[in-house]
């Protein structure tokens, strides 16, 4: 009855103040929305409105009335980052701005703070585009060529032996095919050339191999064919055993617990009682959530050593690299997921759905990507926009840092080959000059070590800049050129003193344990327990010992040390999820967040349901990047591959 009441002063005062506003319409409508009012309209109107702050009210009764031009559902909230909303179903005469001053009038004569200005979105959902019909005509012929190329695989390859008319009771497999897949799948975020392989299956052979198929010499079935399930599916579960295995299973994880760190980021803004994080987060198990973003250092570990690898055995085995050659192999590897990945959360999700927030979220993606879905395509984003809540898709500030230390690391590597001193004290030097970034930066701004009161400040100066990062690249870079060494050629035989290699477990424990846990007395006391000196230590070198253990955890394993925890991770089970790990990055964002914006009501967050929210997120996530993958993913790498390998045949 309090609240009722309160509501009532507020737009009882609202009369008072009606030379202020653009419609005297607009605020007649609303006194009688909140007085005893026995209109019918009124009643419904005054139902569908929230009565607190966080609440939405009732949308959809609200939306019924729009559509008869009878009101108009708003959001009123301040123009701060994460400021809580409140939903309105106001008479239809109002617009925008009349509810915006009248709610900056009234707040403090009900006690409300509201810093800032305070808006009011009263926009309707938006109707697809030309963009979003020309995006979905590609997918639906993608989809045509996945159908063609696996059909054609299927009927006139693999089971040509029927179709020509040379019938046979079984396929036969007394002769195996060698099949030069050149899977050339890093462990990195993104993936990158590691080395090729080939791959040992088992096909139909017939018996008369000179009536081959007119399909498997057919320029456009030679198009249609990389398009194949059977050929994408096949290579998605490729196991090489003499790859980097202990990779596959690092990747995936890290990538399991990236997700899990968006999810707890995302929700709890957008939860009814925001505070219930807050307690969540001062638990002790709760520090792994926090502890989320080593995740990232560990992808940033692991394209430093798969690319320096790479790179190394290039030079040494041809002596020269194509420098633009190896650019335009990175961007044609990453770009065609990220485009799709950008078209399919502005053109496709940006569609799907309604509530009331979801106009917001519309707004913010048609706003920012139409501006800004350049700067990802040139791998800037990490430097503008300079507001990274302006950025089209925020996520793919990892891939524009991948790519600039990419970009200079086959001259670390050449240094390495002409002098390995030289190499060496030119990495000491970035290692120096990114930790006394850090440290000076850490100072100046009085950053603090704990990750969930970093503000978009150090974001911008720290947590997406390539210097601030290079530390753990540059670990994964220097174990890849100790490998080279003579001493490390043979790992597979190499021995460790039991003394030295328990020690390391010891180390690895101990320092990703510390890493991880350290924060839970900082958590406690609302990031108050730690000095400058202490928070300076913690953001500055934190990333580094990090990597130090990944690489440690990648060694023992090279070197088969590790028992039954190295068997595990190396299982052939991650091969596949770690292949479909860069879709995953990409989408899994996008997913937490439509979600989130699909609620009719603010979000109750509970233990339990976050558990199953987390396995949802999780599961959608993958799917959707094993549908990216057999469609863009793999498709487009084929293509890649199938130009280039002609290429060089016409050169040759």
């Amino acid at each position: 009855m309090k609240t009722i009441n309160s509501f009532f002063v507020f737009f009882l005062i609202l009369f008072f103040f009606q030379s202020t506003f653009a419609s005297e319409d607009c605020l007649a409508g609303i006194i009688a929305v909140f007085t005893n009012s026995t209109d019918p309209l009124d009643l419904q109107l005054s139902e569908a409105t929230a009565r607190k702050l966080g609440n939405y009210g009732d949308y959809d009764l609200c939306r019924e009335l729009q559509a008869e031009k009878k009101a108009r559902y708003c959001l009123l909230e301040g123009d701060m980052m994460y400021s809580p909303q409140i939903g309105i179903c106001a008479p239809y005469v109002c617009n925008e701005t009349s509810l915006a001053k009248a709610a900056k009038k009234l707040a403090p004569l009900l006690h409300i703070e509201v810093p800032g200005k305070i808006i009011a979105d009263c926009s309707e959902p938006k109707k697809i585009d030309g963009g979003g019909i020309a995006y979905a005509c590609v997918l639906c012929l993608i989809a045509l060529f996945v159908v063609l190329g696996t059909s054609i695989q299927y009927f006139f390859i693999e089971n040509r032996w029927v179709l020509f008319g040379e019938k046979h009771d079984a396929p036969q497999k007394e002769k195996q095919i060698q099949v030069n897949d050149n899977d050339e799948e890093s462990s990195s975020l993104s993936g990158f050339v590691t080395s090729s392989s080939s791959l040992s299956e088992s096909k139909p052979i017939l018996k008369n191999e000179n009536t081959k198929s007119k399909f498997e010499s057919n320029p456009f079935s030679i198009f249609l064919l990389q398009f194949s399930l059977i050929k994408n599916l096949r290579r998605l579960n490729f196991y090489n055993p003499n790859s980097f295995h202990i990779l596959d299973s690092i990747r995936t994880i890290s990538m399991f617990w990236i997700v899990l760190g968006h999810q707890y980021e995302f929700l709890r803004f957008t939860t009814k009682r925001p505070e219930v994080f807050n307690q969540w987060v001062k638990e002790f198990p709760y520090q792994i959530i926090g502890g989320a973003e080593f995740a990232v250092d560990s992808f940033f570990f692991m394209s430093g050593f798969l690319v320096t690898y790479y790179i190394y055995k290039e030079l040494k085995a041809k002596g020269k690299m194509n420098f633009l050659l190896y650019l335009v192999h990175r961007c044609l590897r990453l770009w065609p997921t990220m485009i799709f990945g950008i078209l399919f959360a502005w053109k496709i999700l940006y569609y799907m759905g309604s509530g009331p927030v979801f106009t917001t979220f519309q707004n913010r993606m048609d706003n920012t990507c139409k501006k800004y879905w350049w700067t990802d395509v040139l791998f800037i984003n990490n430097y503008y926009p300079t507001d990274y809540e302006s950025q089209c898709l925020g996520q793919l500030w990892y891939l524009a840092n991948d790519f600039q230390m990419h970009f200079f690391t086959p001259l670390f590597v050449y240094v390495f080959i002409k002098s390995k001193k030289y190499s060496w004290i030119l990495i000491g030097a970035l290692f120096a000059g990114s930790f006394a970034y850090l440290i000076s930066m850490t100072i100046i701004h009085n950053f603090p070590a704990d990750p969930l009161t970093q503000d978009l400040d150090f974001h911008h100066l720290i947590y997406s800049k390539p210097y601030a990062r290079l530390p753990a690249y540059l670990v994964g870079l220097c174990l890849a050129l100790l490998l080279t060494y003579p001493k490390f050629q043979n790992l597979f035989t190499f021995k460790i003193k039991p003394l030295f290699r328990y020690a390391m477990y010891c180390a690895i424990f101990a320092t990703t344990f510390a890493l991880v846990f350290s924060t839970y007395g900082l958590m406690k006391s609302d990031g108050k327990s730690w000095n400058q000196a202490q928070n300076t230590i913690y953001v500055s070198f934190s990333k580094f010992f990090w990597a130090i253990a990944v690489g440690m955890i990648v060694f023992l394993a090279l070197c088969n040390y590790g028992g039954p925890i190295k068997q595990i991770l190396t299982h052939r089970v991650w091969a596949p999820l770690a292949r479909l790990t860069y879709g995953v990055y990409v989408l899994h964002p996008s997913i937490i967040i439509w979600w989130i914006f699909n609620n009719r009501s603010s979000f109750f967050a509970y233990k339990i349901k976050m558990i199953w929210l987390y396995c949802a997120f999780l599961v959608f996530s993958y799917i959707a990047s094993l549908i990216m993958n057999v469609m863009i993913e793999s498709p487009f790498m084929n293509l890649e591959k199938l130009i280039f390998k002609r290429d060089k045949k016409k050169t040759n």
